[in-house]
């Protein structure tokens, strides 16, 4: 399915992306015009681009499963032509690119043998699981899983970990401090600093 856009008088009186589309993804049974099973959103996240959400399929007896929906949004109430609102909706079942799920999600989806959402899922969790580290702090070694070339042009892995508050700066080995974006989601390792007992 491509994008769809909306302007705000089509956004039924919903203010955001998550309002909107946690209703649009509601709705019940209805037997008398063929359509046996309704859909409810459990939790749902909206995050800059991306919308995560744990979607119940049931009948009026029974659950039948809770899967994944993942769209795509663009949101800019200063659009040109009114159309401040786009999207493009899919489930896990077709094996999206993003893979940001919150857990609290992922936690409610019932077990699937759709290879597709399988290694969706499983891309969600490796990613939580780098994100869920320790975080380096400051004086810790930390070694990149393969060399990252700056803009500079200098490249290496191997950085001392220098913090002030929440923010991380790396120290090269030519004394620059840089930034690498997204570092909590790529592939390290640290060596800790040693204690001052240690040392001692």
């Amino acid at each position: 399915m491509g994008w769809l856009y909306l302007s705000a008088a089509h956004m039924n009186g919903h203010d955001t992306p998550k309002a909107y589309l946690d209703a649009q993804f509601t709705y019940a049974p209805d037997p008398d015009n063929g359509r046996d099973h309704g859909l409810r959103i459990l939790a749902s996240s909206a995050q800059l681009t991306t919308y995560y959400a744990a979607a119940e399929r049931y009948t009026e007896s029974e659950t039948q499963e809770i899967f994944a929906i993942v769209c795509l949004i663009r949101f800019n109430r200063r659009d040109k032509e009114g159309l401040i609102f786009g999207y493009k909706d899919m489930t896990e079942h077709m094996g999206p690119c993003e893979s940001a799920c919150p857990r609290h999600i992922l936690d409610l989806l019932t077990p699937t043998s759709c290879e597709y959402a399988l290694d969706w899922r499983a891309r969600c969790h490796a990613r939580l699981s780098l994100l869920e580290r320790r975080k380096p702090s400051d004086g810790d070694i930390l070694l990149l899983d393969g060399d990252v070339r700056f803009s500079d042009g200098v490249h290496g892995r191997r950085f001392v970990v220098e913090r002030s508050g929440a923010n991380i700066a790396l120290r090269r080995s030519d004394g620059m401090r840089s930034k690498i974006l997204w570092l909590m989601e790529r592939k390290w390792t640290l060596i800790p600093r040693p204690s001052r007992h240690a040392a001692a």
